[in-house]
């Protein structure tokens, strides 16, 4: 249990860290788009505009989430050992390994990071990135969707 324990902390920390990261953008293309370097908001489309702020602060949302519930599980041990049974569980593994596992999970994340950036360069590599990361996340869920029926 101890060993499930420091993994969660782990978790913490890295979600912190993540949080940072994503300030550290945040500020960063304020001060990119004022100087001229990126796009600014009147050559940025609509889809562009509303697309990147969804990937951004959702990504703030589900970090902020993510660091909330793990902080719960450290505090409580019945919760903590729900969570252990719940991510060892040899069916929902199975599962989530089948419907791409840790490759798209990675692929997901550095489309979203790829989609978000190109929003402030370039229009149709912005398009481009969009649909492919639209095309990946229906993939995922509509296999996950199959297997968690068939299985």
């Amino acid at each position: 249990m101890e060993d499930f324990k420091r993994r969660v902390k782990r978790r913490v920390r890295m979600l912190e860290g993540a949080l940072v990261v994503l300030l550290l953008v945040m500020i960063a293309v304020g001060e990119l788009s004022g100087r001229g370097v990126l796009l600014d908001s009147r050559q940025i489309s609509q889809l562009a505009g509303t697309a990147s702020r969804i990937l951004f602060f959702g990504s703030v949302i589900w970090v902020i989430f993510r660091i909330v519930k793990n902080k719960k599980l450290l505090k409580n041990k019945d919760l903590l050992l729900d969570q252990k049974i719940e991510e060892n569980d040899e069916r929902l593994c199975h599962i989530w390994n089948l419907s791409g596992g840790v490759a798209i999970d990675v692929l997901l994340f550095i489309m979203i990071a790829t989609t978000f950036f190109l929003a402030f360069v370039s229009m149709p590599a912005f398009y481009t990135a969009f649909f492919l990361l639209a095309a990946t996340v229906l993939l995922k869920l509509g296999l996950y969707w199959f297997y968690s029926r068939r299985s």
